[in-house]
């Protein structure tokens, strides 16, 4: 009968034989496709069906040992992160970012974060709360403390007063003694050696550390003054008031929160942060002996900043 078939009739039945088989080949690797891994799992965001997706979102990623609960990324420490699913690579690059005054203002600001993918967003997206007041709160700190401004608004409540009026500053006499953590720009430079530029760095290192213990700190190298240390005889102008140091709490500090100290460094951080969750709570500063990562110099300059009462 096959023999029969005109040469068309062959070349048809051949045409759908051949079909059939690569329909058959699709539809068998579709069904032994592997499943996505958890953090890839898209739930619906809609009103209807949110209690749902969060509830299987959740269930799905308990395999992978993730947990989702809610965080503010501006916030979270790294370890925190990590519990969320997020990659070491991620959790540094935000780390540096918060470091250098970064913030991040609504959920889909995370998608500037490396290697964030849709998937991975819109898993998270539910649970992202982030506290705009303490962002405001923040804005206006830096304001109020950035010496750059201070210093433009003097000018120009200088400016506004009739010239008669004006009061020009003079470099005070030899024996004259500056509060080191109370002065402002305007104030350390009426010091001997102190101009603008010295005096800003001296206001904006005092924040970084949370007030000066010692007038010998203006030599640290971290202030970076024209590559070049203050003499000891301006440094003979200053004083200092130990009480108006802002000292860390050791026991409830993140370890973003200690990174920002400039005498701590990233892993110096995360190991006191380590040491605290091993032992619940630090009682005194002996107990940072135990850490390899900080010698004892570091640990007796690190004292005037750690509270450990708390």
């Amino acid at each position: 009968m096959f023999k029969a078939w005109s040469k068309e009739q062959k070349t048809g039945i051949l045409t759908l034989v051949i079909l059939l088989a690569a329909i058959l080949v699709v539809v068998q690797a579709v069904r032994h496709r592997p499943r996505e891994s958890a953090i890839l799992v898209e739930p619906q965001d809609t009103t209807s069906t949110s209690s749902h997706t969060r509830g299987e979102s959740e269930w799905i990623l308990e395999d992978h040992g993730i947990s989702l609960f809610t965080f503010d990324p501006n916030t979270a420490d790294s370890l925190t992160l990590l519990a969320l699913g997020f990659r070491s690579y991620q959790i540094k690059g935000m780390m540096r970012y918060r470091a250098k005054g970064g913030r991040y203002r609504q959920r889909a600001d995370l998608l500037k974060i490396s290697g964030m993918s849709d998937s991975m967003y819109f898993v998270l997206k539910p649970y992202v709360q982030i506290d705009t007041l303490r962002l405001k709160q923040e804005r206006m700190e830096r304001w109020r403390q950035d010496s750059l401004h201070r210093d433009s608004l003097y000018r120009l409540e200088r400016d506004s007063l009739p010239k008669d009026t004006l009061r020009y500053t003079h470099k005070p006499k030899k024996d004259t003694i500056v509060e080191l953590n109370s002065a402002d720009t305007t104030t350390l430079q009426l010091v001997p050696g102190i101009g603008h530029y010295r005096a800003r760095k001296i206001v904006q290192y005092r924040e970084r550390l949370g007030g000066y213990y010692c007038v010998k700190q203006l030599q640290d190298s971290e202030m970076e003054l024209y590559g070049q240390p203050i003499a000891d005889s301006t440094l003979r102008c200053f004083t200092v008031n130990r009480d108006s140091v802002r000292t860390l709490a050791v026991n409830h500090c993140s370890v973003d929160q200690l990174n920002r100290h400039p005498y701590i460094r990233f892993s110096e951080a995360k190991a006191i942060y380590t040491l605290r969750r091993k032992k619940i709570r630090l009682e005194n500063i002996q107990s940072l002996n135990e850490l390899p990562e900080l010698t004892q110099e570091q640990i007796l300059r690190l004292e005037p900043y750690l509270d450990f009462s708390h």
